[in-house]
């Protein structure tokens, strides 16, 4: 999941989508779930733009959180409420308390939890937010991990209010496969850990 090197101090690019989709590619695909390898990463949140009016470099942001689990499925499934109370919270200028067995990265120029992203959002281009994480930590029986992300701006011209999972019944998302359905400021992966990387 890299875009940058692993000196990555010394880029200055922000990645745009065709670099994401042509140099950040798994070790293998198992089942649909990305393989990679319990080692320093570097994780692109790519943020795209539906507005004529573009944002200014260091005005959008991403926030991301992740945890390590057992399987996708449980992973996806695992309840939403305290994401979205943290996003939300987040969004609004608080600095909430992070989610119990939740981990924050941040990237470069980071203001709390929010990773800015560094050149112009607009339509035509989307940019990506590149945010390092060490995915070492995890134990021996840890076989997979989830990134869940939020995106918003500066600006304030996203809503803070979840949506509901229905357009006839006000059912809140449970989930997280709920919650990035239904939220599209929102989007989460899981990835598998697969055998160590070849020396």
């Amino acid at each position: 999941m890299i875009w940058h090197s692993g000196t990555r101090s010394s880029w200055s690019a922000c990645a745009a989508e065709i670099d994401l989709a042509e140099t950040v590619l798994p070790s293998r695909v198992v089942g649909g779930v990305w393989e990679v390898f319990k080692e320093p990463a570097t994780v692109d949140v790519l943020v795209h733009h539906r507005d004529s009016r573009a944002v200014p470099a260091n005005q959008a942001y991403a926030v991301l959180l992740w945890c390590f689990g057992v399987g996708a499925p449980l992973l996806m499934g695992s309840p939403c409420a305290p994401l979205v109370t943290y996003f939300q919270g987040v969004a609004g200028g608080a600095n909430p308390a992070v989610p119990p067995g939740w981990n924050v990265a941040t990237g470069p120029g980071a203001v709390g939890a929010k990773s800015p992203i560094l050149a112009t959002v607009d339509a035509r281009m989307p940019r990506a937010a590149s945010i390092d994480v060490d995915l070492s930590v995890a134990g021996a029986l840890v076989t997979n991990a989830i990134f869940v992300a939020y995106v918003g701006s500066s600006a304030g011209d996203l809503p803070l209010a979840l949506p509901t999972t229905s357009t006839t019944a006000s059912v809140p998302p449970v989930t997280i496969s709920d919650m990035v359905n239904a939220w599209p400021y929102t989007a989460a992966r899981v990835v598998h850990f697969g055998p160590a990387r070849p020396t």
